[in-house]
């Protein structure tokens, strides 16, 4: 169907329930948001400026997500201070692109915040017309691309479209599907626009404020929504945090994609501060049946000792694994999660081994190998957040580091070894040089007990402790501002320097896990 005008939009989205018009609606007007994003505007240090462009960006974030399914009537309060908030930066704004685009977010949210009855202005299938009708007016206007408004209602009904034809017909599960969708996946998003997106997206790179809105957007596009509990977190920052401008909320969204990230990725310790050494280091989780630990401990040894009685098992004590596993009851006997990542690398080491005859299947490996698997369960048994860390690896694609992503990390290295001691020093001196060498790892992790599947090579773990304390790094940092002052007269770094360093690590674990 080609639509050609404002009211045969109107018409046809009536055949749509107002759950896709609303739907169509946040997206089109997603679209829109390029054309706020003048290089002049954005680059322009003034509050109101900066203010303006922050709250369009929250508004939209906001009509994303729920169009989405991901916020309800709940949350109607933070929807409508949103609404007033950009409002009153808008009335202040000449810029007639970004004032329109702000327009624009102001009514997505009035469509989902107001009395359909009271307010007609605000029914979906009309906000979703007003986007598309400046969007279209936008691209023709600026760039003269002919048929623009006629592809872009197209775009919007097919968004509908695609929704209502999703096999299980159920709205609220297949509108959340069409959120993974990329956000111009009827066409390609216009190239005048793509550019004016790259011009941000490189600004951004500058400019750590506006990098979290730059993933969102980037994330929306792709469709590769940011996980949506880490949305939601950001959804609740305050109203009046809102006000205190785009450093204050960047601060406040680092802050929470620490918290998120740490409740992905759970380790069984506490990075704790010295306030001595004014250095962070990091102490276990106590065992919770030590009995159970040190008979399992006990185990292994035992194992261990019986294969390496007979050279003829094909272990010495030169071997990665032995020495591995001796570095473990020795060091790290009171660290239940150590102890389980060790035990379950070693054991896929010697699996893959036996598996293509690099070790014999001999009465004495096999026995090594059944009392890590036990032990590790053993471990997973009585410590859940350590169970749940493993049922997530145990499913993630470990893929090879970006190059973006290992100069993070190179960029890191010196910082989180400078602030802090012991085991934490030890572990980012030695993770982040592993993670920075090319990876020939295998693709996925394998369970424990599976001899078909290729070993654990992939550096999990290193990537799990680095990101994880990371995380837990800075959610100390922001919550005692007093250590930041303390760690920044102890160190050679800037306290903004350690800050970026960390959020940047956090970003990669969001982005890995």
């Amino acid at each position: 169907m080609i639509i050609r005008d404002r009211n045969e939009f109107y018409e046809a989205s009536w055949d749509y329930s107002p759950q896709l018009r609303y739907f169509a609606m946040a997206r089109t007007a997603a679209k829109c948001l390029p054309l706020a994003l003048d290089p002049k505007v954005v680059s322009q240090d003034v509050r109101d400026t900066q203010v303006l462009l922050l709250m369009i960006f929250r508004c939209l974030f906001l009509a994303n997500l729920i169009s989405s399914n991901q916020m309800g009537e709940r949350d109607l309060p933070n929807i409508r201070r949103a609404k007033q908030q950009l409002s009153a930066a808008r009335s202040q704004f000449p810029n007639k692109a970004t004032h329109r685009v702000a327009l624009i977010a102001d009514r997505a949210l009035q469509a989902f915040a107001s009395d359909e009855d009271k307010d007609p202005s605000a029914k979906p299938a009309d906000a979703a017309a007003t986007a598309v009708n400046f969007l279209a007016n936008g691209v023709t206007e600026y760039f003269r691309s002919a048929d623009a408004r006629t592809y872009l209602y197209g775009a919007a009904l097919d968004d509908m479209k695609s929704v209502s034809q999703q096999p299980d017909g159920k709205e609220q599960t297949v509108t959340a599907i069409m959120a993974e969708l990329p956000l111009w996946h009827s066409g390609k998003i216009f190239p005048e626009l793509q550019q004016m997106w790259a011009e941000f997206s490189t600004f951004a790179e500058k400019n750590p404020q506006w990098q979290f809105w730059q993933r969102w957007y980037q994330n929306l596009l792709d469709g590769k929504p940011l996980d949506w509990g880490l949305q939601a977190a950001v959804a609740q920052i305050p109203d009046d945090d809102w006000e205190l401008g785009v450093e204050h909320i960047a601060g406040e969204i680092s802050k929470r994609e620490a918290e998120h990230l740490t409740s992905k990725i759970p380790l069984a310790e506490r990075v704790v501060f010295n306030l001595e050494t004014v250095k962070f280091g990091t102490e276990p989780i106590p065992l919770q049946n030590q009995t159970l630990v040190t008979a399992t401990l006990g185990q292994v040894r035992d194992a261990l000792d019986d294969v390496l009685i007979s050279p003829a098992n094909g272990l010495n004590d030169r071997s990665r694994e032995v020495l591995a596993l001796r570095r473990t009851m020795d060091r790290y006997q009171n660290d239940p999660q150590r102890i389980e990542i060790d035990f379950t690398a070693v054991h896929s080491g010697l699996t893959r081994q036996i598996a293509v005859d690099d070790l014999p299947p001999s009465e004495e490996n096999l026995a090594l190998q059944m009392a890590l698997q036990e032990g590790a369960r053993a471990i997973r048994a009585t410590h859940p957040e350590i169970a749940e860390n493993r049922k997530l690896i145990s499913h993630q694609a470990v893929l090879e580091l970006s190059s973006e992503q290992k100069t993070v990390l190179l960029d890191a290295q010196p910082v989180l070894i400078d602030i802090s001691e012991g085991t934490l020093q030890t572990n980012f001196s030695e993770d982040i040089p592993l993670l920075l060498e090319p990876s020939d790892r295998v693709q996925f992790v394998p369970e424990l007990g599976i001899p078909s599947r290729n070993p654990v090579h992939a550096l999990y773990a290193e990537k799990l402790r680095t990101t994880s304390r990371a995380a837990s790094l800075l959610i100390l940092l922001k919550r005692y501002p007093e250590y930041l002052k303390r760690v920044e007269e102890n160190s050679i770094y800037r306290s903004a320097r350690i800050l970026g360093v960390l959020a940047a690590v956090v970003a990669l674990g969001l982005a890995l896990f």
